[in-house]
């Protein structure tokens, strides 16, 4: 058996020697081969709103074992005002070694276009049509302005039942995409709803009147609707012309929306006519005048009254529709002995000539007016224009001859004429004009029926008057008014 070996101390300081100088060569070694090494700290990639500052996480570099960030350089080159990919670089050299890490730095636009309307939010219409889009504008965190590019939709919703029915619902999405995809909208809610009731017009007005025995042609009546436009009407009520009375006639409309319209007419059946009261008799053969005046009462009137009264001349006013502020100018015509006649409702040949109906609820209303405000039963009348007139063709064929029959059926009595003043040549015809008009006009042996005018631009008439009348009466001729004892001067029919 052998002993143990005994290590020296010169071995043993020798055995670390080797081993320092080992370790050391390892060590110059491992400094000499290794390179740095960059450890970014936070996210990679990092996503960041466009206009949101970017503060970089930073990095940590290392050599081997010794910590070396303080040798760092970083290269950032993040502009957060544009959208884009940016790489921060971070660069470290040490020793005979270096190193390169990148992080990548996305700048994005996020945020969605915000849409505006332009008006309300919520509207409240009768028809769609009434609905003009205000529009709404558009703005875009990043890409600015963007109302342009805005994409208008519509949804439609009918409501047929509950609370809403009769509604219909109308959503109007504006929509808009900015560069980055980023979707935004408004909505506006247009709600229709049809509540006003359509709008029913008589024709021939809402009382009228019709000679028992004769026929009653139904005037009718229109109704315009605010969103339908013009809609049918259903007429009720029988009106019997063989029995005096009032009828009631009733009119009826309804839009699509249930609207509801009624309107009514008095239809009044009255006996016919008394013939008109007889004047003085007249002499066969005799020589008269008949001064008659149309278009009145105006401003005029009261001259040419004073002036008939200076002479004791009677004279016959054909009047149309007046103010109730002429009604004493009217009852002085029939207190100081003229004659009261009818012209007609209006002197818009356009209006009371569309139809013999037409014009006869003109004058059923002219008459009854003045018997309500004078209790004077004109029944002397003078069509517009004479019955020889020929503008009446351009509003409806044959009235005039229809006319000229039916008057007289009715018990009423028409007069032309066979002297014309001129007065109606002009506004404010010279005097002399008026006098040489007349005085050339004028037949013995007859009544000459001489036409005038009580129109307000008619001043010259009561002027020439005096001149009219003396020149007459010297020369032998009487006045009288025009009565169911003178008999009617007619001219020829042209319509």
């Amino acid at each position: 058996m052998q002993g143990k070996r005994n290590i020296s101390k010169k071995q043993i300081v020798e055995i670390v020697a080797l081993s320092v100088a080992i370790l050391l060569a390892a060590l110059a070694l491992l400094l000499t081969v290794s390179d740095p090494i960059i450890l970014p700290e936070g996210d990679d990639p990092v996503t960041v709103d466009v206009f949101t500052p970017y503060e970089d996480a930073g990095a940590k570099a290392r050599f081997v074992f010794f910590d070396i960030t303080e040798f760092l350089e970083t290269d950032n080159p993040v502009d957060t005002t544009k959208t884009g990919d940016y790489d921060v670089t971070y660069r470290v050299s040490f020793l005979f070694g270096s190193a390169e890490a990148v992080r990548t730095v996305k700048v994005v636009d996020r945020v969605a276009p915000v849409v505006t309307l332009k008006g309300d939010a919520e509207i409240r219409l009768e028809s769609i049509a009434q609905f003009e889009d205000p529009g709404a504008s558009a703005t875009d965190n990043y890409d600015g302005d963007l109302t342009a590019k805005i994409l208008p939709s519509r949804t439609e919703k009918v409501f047929t039942e509950g609370e809403r029915k009769g509604e219909t619902e109308y959503v109007y999405t504006y929509s808009v995409l900015d560069a980055a995809g980023n979707s935004g909208f408004a909505l506006r809610t247009v709600i229709v709803k049809d509540v006003t009731p359509p709008v029913i017009t008589l024709k021939g007005g809402d009382s009228v009147s019709v000679v028992k025995g004769q026929p009653y042609q139904e005037p009718g009546a229109t109704a315009q609707d605010n969103v339908d436009g013009e809609i049918a009407v259903s007429v009720s009520g029988a009106v019997n012309t063989s029995s005096e009375g009032t009828y009631t006639v009733t009119y009826t409309a309804e839009d699509a929306a249930g609207n509801k319209s009624e309107a009514t007419r008095k239809v009044t059946v009255r006996a016919p006519l008394p013939s008109p009261a007889a004047g003085e008799p007249l002499t066969p053969g005799g020589s008269y005048v008949a001064l008659t005046f149309d278009d009145g009462p105006s401003g005029n009137t009261t001259a040419v009254l004073d002036v008939l009264k200076q002479y004791n001349i009677k004279a016959t006013f054909f009047i149309l529709n007046y103010p109730e502020s002429y009604i004493p100018v009217l009852k002085r015509m029939i207190s100081e002995g003229h004659t009261l006649a009818i012209h007609s409702y209006s002197h818009e040949y356009s209006s009371i000539y569309t139809s013999p109906d037409a014009y006869m609820q003109g004058l059923y209303t002219m008459h009854d007016k003045i018997l309500r405000d004078t209790g004077y039963n004109a029944t002397i009348i003078r069509f517009p224009g004479g019955s020889s007139n020929t503008v009446s063709r351009n509003y409806c064929q044959g009235v005039m001859t229809a006319l000229t029959k039916r008057v007289e059926a009715e018990g009423y009595s028409y007069y032309d004429w066979n002297v014309d003043s001129g007065d109606a040549d002009g506004n404010c015809m010279a005097k002399d004009y008026l006098v040489k008009n007349v005085k050339n006009g004028l037949r013995s042996g007859r009544v000459n029926v001489v036409l005038m005018h009580d129109a307000s631009s008619k001043s010259t008439t009561p002027q020439a008057l005096p001149e009219i009348i003396a020149d007459a009466q010297a020369r032998g001729f009487s006045f009288v008014p025009l009565s169911s004892s003178v008999p009617p001067v007619h001219h020829g029919i042209n319509n």
